[in-house]
């Protein structure tokens, strides 16, 4: 999967071509440029931004189920990926706004002993995961501590781009956390990362930091809370021993990012 890059191109410009497809691809891209500049909008607009994202992933399915009359498939190439690179930016910065407001619902609940450890039950975790869908600015305050937890940690896992270090895996996998020079390090590597993979790994780090402040109440120190999480943030290779070893190294070092969030983060 190619990496999201926030603020996507423009389509393709200066091809003259009159096939149907291409022409509705053309359309489509169009109008999920113009959603994808929407999401900044209030939060009051997220539920109509969300109606519109469905519409336009619909339509994708649609076009890219017919036929080219005569068009080199690959200018058709080119017009899926980029409006299939548009519609997952925009679906990941909702999933962000939503990973916000689930944060700040989470925290009043940091001192409760197994915070994050459990995810709550199934069913009511997609309920409320489905009920953020349809209306991202709803009520939280009212909901379980462990259903909030469960909903934050399935849309993290189900992030509709590659995790947010993947595009950095390797040069920070590659950092000795237990050398003076890691946290300048990290905080170097982390800065490459584009707009959105470091607004998402900033508001996930530091509310686990927070969590990890309250240890001795909730029993979930940085250790534990970077088990827990890591996995999300990289991106596994096939072969179990790498698999282990990266595991590892990946625990360590969310776990240093945790206990570091406010040198690390500007």
């Amino acid at each position: 999967m190619p990496r999201l890059i926030v603020g996507s191109a423009p389509p393709p410009q200066g091809i003259r071509n009159h096939d149907p497809v291409v022409e509705e691809f053309k359309g489509l891209v169009h109008q999920a440029v113009e959603l994808n500049k929407a999401v900044k909008e209030p939060a009051r607009f997220l539920s109509d931004l969300h109606k519109q994202l469905r519409g336009l992933r619909e339509q994708f399915s649609q076009i890219s189920g017919k036929k080219s009359k005569g068009t080199d498939e690959g200018l058709i190439g080119v017009y899926r990926a980029e409006t299939k690179k548009i519609l997952s930016e925009i679906e990941a910065k909702l999933s962000f706004r939503k990973l916000e407001s689930l944060g700040s619902a989470i925290l009043p609940h940091i001192t409760v002993e197994g915070i994050f450890r459990t995810s709550g039950d199934g069913v009511e975790v997609n309920i409320l995961a489905e009920k953020l869908n349809r209306e991202p600015t709803v009520d939280l305050s009212k909901e379980k501590r462990d259903t909030l937890v469960g909903v934050f940690k399935k849309i993290l896992k189900e992030l509709d781009f590659p995790p947010p270090l993947a595009s950095k895996q390797g040069e920070l996998l590659s950092i000795d956390v237990s050398k003076k020079s890691a946290k300048a390090q990290i905080k170097k590597v982390v800065s490459g990362l584009n707009e959105l993979e470091y607004k998402i790994t900033e508001l996930v780090i530091k509310l686990l930091s927070e969590i990890a402040k309250q240890s001795s109440a909730n029993k979930m120190d940085s250790n534990k809370l970077a088990k827990i999480i890591a996995p999300n943030f990289f991106e596994f290779p096939e072969d179990y021993s790498i698999a282990k070893e990266m595991t590892d190294k990946m625990t360590s070092l969310v776990e240093f990012m945790i206990e570091k969030s406010k040198k690390i983060f500007k």
